[in-house]
């Protein structure tokens, strides 16, 4: 319940901060991130430990997520909590954050940020992710894709099966293949329209 000060403005009470330990199983101790319990409440997860009573002494750990994540999916969910508490002029201010949450970062961070949304269990950021790896990969040749999404160089054995989809056309003459017909395409395009 909100209180009033001297001056009779109202005051928010002083939310309760809960403290996210993540930890390896090697390890004695481990990294902590504190967060609202308004903010962990967006997590399924998260929420779920807390009516079970898991952070009874204020400690959650964590013990499979990325530490480097954490930092980021703790101010996104901060920022998501208090933007649902307040007015439409602060949701200006969510897509604002959305649209430069994560920027400049590269596919394996963007991966590691999508896995831990989806073990924590945070649709809107695990969404949010997979269209930023979307946007990544768009206009990238096959085997950059492959890369992206396997983590690796494809192997001669998928180069084959590759090759028999796609026959007598490699990787990089595919990539120059469709370049061509999109060239084409926006050509035939402009003729219809000159001739309209």
């Amino acid at each position: 319940m909100a209180t009033a000060d001297q001056s009779g403005s109202l005051i928010a009470p002083e939310e309760k901060k809960i403290v996210l330990r993540i930890r390896r199983p090697e390890e004695e101790e481990g990294v902590e991130f504190g967060i609202s319990e308004s903010a962990a409440a967006l997590s399924e997860t998260l929420k779920k430990m807390l009516e079970d009573g898991a952070a009874a002494d204020g400690v959650i750990t964590l013990p499979n997520v990325r530490r480097y994540t954490v930092p980021l999916i703790v101010a996104y969910l901060e920022t998501h909590a208090t933007v649902t508490a307040s007015v439409c002029q602060d949701r200006d201010r969510k897509y604002a954050f959305d649209r430069q949450f994560a920027a400049g970062k590269d596919h394996y961070f963007l991966k590691g940020l999508l896995l831990d949304a989806l073990t924590l269990k945070i649709e809107a950021l695990a969404d949010l992710m997979a269209q930023k790896i979307a946007d990544y990969m768009l206009n990238k040749s096959y085997k950059y894709q492959f890369i992206v999404l396997r983590g690796r160089e494809p192997t001669t054995e998928e180069k084959e099966r590759w090759n028999q989809i796609l026959p007598n056309i490699g990787w990089e003459e595919q990539r120059r293949k469709e370049e061509q017909d999109e060239v084409e395409e926006r050509l035939a395009e402009a003729n219809i329209n000159s001739l309209i």
